[in-house]
């Protein structure tokens, strides 16, 4: 007697870019176009465990990109505005930070508006007359800038505040970018739109540019 062996049927291919994880109900929480992890809750709350947490930072699973990257605004007239919509994936509180590009090295030695320096004085609502004249040098001029935000679905204003926005805090990979901070908004899950106000006008900013940026933060 002869047998014959039945040919197997070809096994569907398995595309592990295509898969969502059992957590992708939450917003965020699902497989990028690279296969990697996006941030949502269950991704942060994991992040946060000090030895898992520590593993996941290491091997770059708990990158939290910012909520909105660059949102223009001109700080060189009063009532200028930087609007965006943007989607809060995980509830905590997002920092509102101020960028300057500017154009070359020399123009960045004659900056006196972002500042070069930062200690406590840059933390909270410190009044700037209260800081000694031996430091004020350093941290440049206080940038006085309004946060508007509203849920996009009826536009109702959860979030109201002015901040004086006051040294840098930080340089990016681009030796021609400052950051200073504006200030924190707690958030929750959802879809919000901002409005950034500049309420002074502001000199020396031939050829630079300026940006709003929403980030979760600046560390783990």
């Amino acid at each position: 007697m002869t047998f014959c062996k039945r040919p197997r049927a070809a096994r569907p291919e398995l595309n592990i870019f295509k898969l969502k994880p059992l957590n992708s109900l939450y917003v965020n929480d699902e497989i990028g176009e690279l296969g990697f992890l996006l941030m949502g809750p269950i991704t942060y709350a994991l992040c946060q465990k000090p030895v898992l947490g520590l593993a996941m930072f290491v091997a770059t699973l708990c990158e939290f990109p910012p909520l909105v990257q660059r949102a223009p605004i001109s700080l060189e007239e009063q009532g200028e505005t930087a609007v965006s919509t943007f989607t809060v994936p995980v509830d905590k509180s997002y920092e509102f930070d101020l960028v300057f590009e500017f154009p070359s090295g020399e123009a960045i030695l004659k900056d006196q508006l972002a500042g070069t320096n930062s200690n406590k004085y840059c933390e909270g609502d410190a009044h700037y007359q209260e800081i000694p004249l031996t430091e004020r040098k350093y941290f440049g001029r206080p940038i006085p800038i309004q946060v508007i935000v509203n849920k996009k679905i009826d536009g109702h204003i959860i979030f109201n505040k002015t901040f004086n926005s006051l040294c840098i805090f930080a340089s990016s990979g681009n030796p021609f970018v400052k950051w200073r901070k504006i200030g924190q908004v707690p958030l929750t899950r959802g879809d919000y739109t901002f409005e950034v106000k500049n309420l002074e006008a502001q000199t020396g900013l031939d050829g630079v540019h300026t940006y709003i940026s929403l980030a979760s933060g600046h560390g783990k």
